[in-house]
């Protein structure tokens, strides 16, 4: 193993940094990327080792997937929070965006100043969102147990959280009184 290559520590301590800390962490550039192809390189490993040890990867593959997903939730709720701040006048700290993120961020508060400016003035230049792809953010009102979407992935949401989540979930959840639709 070289210096230079991704381990699940790294993983691990971005986070850790993210969960700690209420500004965005310094990821490197490449960071989605590098996890991205340290996870596809596990499970390349897996069709080579004998079952126990493919039953130890899938295990560490399973803990790769799930650290990088809730580091993107971390980051993604820190975007929709900077993306509102800056709709509402203020200044928020994007240095440490990446890319995508960066791209994430200008669509959201190009989406909230247009709704607001809907809303609070009657201007009706807002886009559609085709209706298949329409998803919506939705502000979690009360801690939820652990559970498994219509995307099969495992949703931990605490009161409070702001989550973007396909049609079909945030209906359901609005619909069971744990969620508030978030307007954008």
């Amino acid at each position: 193993m070289t210096e230079d290559e991704f381990t699940y520590k790294n993983l691990r301590n971005a986070h850790q940094l993210e969960k700690r800390f209420s500004p965005l962490s310094d990821l490197e550039p490449s960071f989605y990327m590098r996890a991205r192809k340290y996870i596809s390189m596990l499970e390349s490993m897996k069709e080579e080792v004998s079952p126990s040890q493919s039953k130890i990867l899938e295990s560490e593959i399973k803990n790769a997937r799930l650290t990088l997903e809730r580091i993107y939730e971390l980051r993604e709720k820190k975007i929709a929070s900077a993306a509102l701040s800056k709709v509402r006048g203020g200044n928020p700290d994007i240095k440490k965006l990446l890319p995508a993120e960066h791209e994430l961020f200008e669509e959201l508060v190009r989406i909230l100043t247009a709704f607001r400016n809907k809303i609070m003035h009657g201007e009706k230049e807002v886009e559609k969102i085709p209706k298949d792809t329409a998803r919506g953010v939705l502000l979690i009102k009360e801690d939820i147990p652990t559970f498994v979407g219509t995307d099969m992935k495992r949703y931990h949401l605490k009161k409070n959280d702001m989550i973007s989540m396909g049609e079909g979930m945030y209906k359901t959840l609005e619909k069971r009184g744990v969620g508030e639709r978030i307007n954008l």
